[in-house]
């Protein structure tokens, strides 16, 4: 690792640092993924529990967020569904009030989103004064596996874009549950710092593996986490193990049911999760986007709104070539 990223590094750890003390952060969400293990490593003295959320104990981010809560000596809170016996049961009790704070029937993000619920509603009975998560992290440090083979001129594009727009569900509902939270690696000082840091220091060969966040993971590295700092790149819902809610989900709908569904309601559903989840919408009666007065920026499968090529409401992403990508099933061949 160069000189000039182990001092950006080192810099990046000092600022997250002064902002958990300064906000006094006491609770970290820890999935033992390069972000919130970088945090960790960052403000392991000033925070009272660290939480972790999976879905049951063979979910593959137990495994890293006990090794870093073991080696800097971190209480550790560990949150599964494991003993529940009726899963579908609480997950909708879950749904029922998640959903009318994010209000989306975008599997991906609802499945995301359950488990952070569960970390933050945790975190308040503990009696926490604030929590920090790792958002950012991919966004600024181009963490993310699809940005691994871009020019180093879409890179800069990419981080243009999300230095101005990204937003995270943990702030949403934290707002909403009355919890502050403070997104680790996406605050203005490591705005700044992200924009001045080569693309070499984000993107970068470690171990002969070209990854994204380099100097984060050379950072957990040189500091003893070795077995973290090479881990694979994983998304949230498969660490946390919540995927299994996909199946959950696409149980309760029948292609029929979703056909029928998408038709009264004007949607091409991608999937039955797509289709249970606006179910529960609709049981909730709440209230479903209206479609866009500009057709340039309408969604093709909903009619709601894009915004930077992306729908909230349903999650489609419009490529630069109008390509049309989304979570589906076999749902998807219904409508093309």
């Amino acid at each position: 690792m160069s000189s000039a990223c182990i001092s950006i590094a080192n810099t990046l750890s000092k600022i997250i640092k002064y902002e958990v003390t300064k906000g006094n952060y006491d609770v970290l969400l820890l999935s033992g993924g390069i972000d919130t293990s970088f945090i960790a490593l960052s403000i392991r003295d000033s925070i009272k529990y660290a939480i972790t959320v999976a879905f049951n104990y063979e979910a593959p981010d137990i495994k890293y967020a006990r090794l870093v809560s073991n080696y800097l000596g971190l209480k550790h809170v560990i949150t599964t569904l494991s003993n529940v016996k009726q899963v579908s049961k609480v997950i909708d009790e879950y749904l029922n009030e998640l959903l009318p704070i994010i209000k989306t029937i975008d599997p991906i993000e609802v499945a995301c989103d359950v488990p952070l619920y569960i970390g933050l509603k945790t975190a308040l009975e503990l009696g926490c004064n604030g929590v920090v998560t790792g958002d950012g992290g991919d966004e600024l440090f181009l963490g993310y596996s699809f940005l691994l083979g871009r020019s180093e001129e879409d890179l800069k594009l990419w981080l243009n874009n999300v230095l101005r727009n990204a937003t995270f569900s943990s702030v949403i509902i934290g707002n909403y549950l009355n919890i502050k939270v403070l997104t680790g690696l996406y605050i203005t000082k490591v705005k700044y710092l992200a924009a001045s840091t080569p693309i070499s220091c984000c993107v970068n060969t470690l171990g002969k593996v070209l990854v994204g966040k380099y100097l984060l993971r050379s950072y957990l590295s040189m500091n003893g986490l070795i077995e973290v700092a090479t881990r694979k790149k994983t998304p949230v819902i498969y660490g946390s193990g919540f995927n299994e809610l996909l199946k959950l989900w696409s149980s309760k709908v029948s292609i029929d049911e979703a056909i029928k569904l998408g038709n009264k309601y004007g949607i091409k559903l991608p999937s039955r999760p797509h289709a249970y989840l606006l179910k529960k919408l609709i049981q909730l009666d709440l209230d479903l986007p209206r479609e866009c007065s500009d057709e340039s920026k309408r969604c093709p499968v909903c009619g709601s709104c894009l915004v930077n090529n992306f729908c909230r409401f349903c999650g489609t992403y419009l490529s630069k070539n109008g390509a049309v990508q989304h979570y589906s099933d076999e749902l998807v061949r219904t409508w093309y």
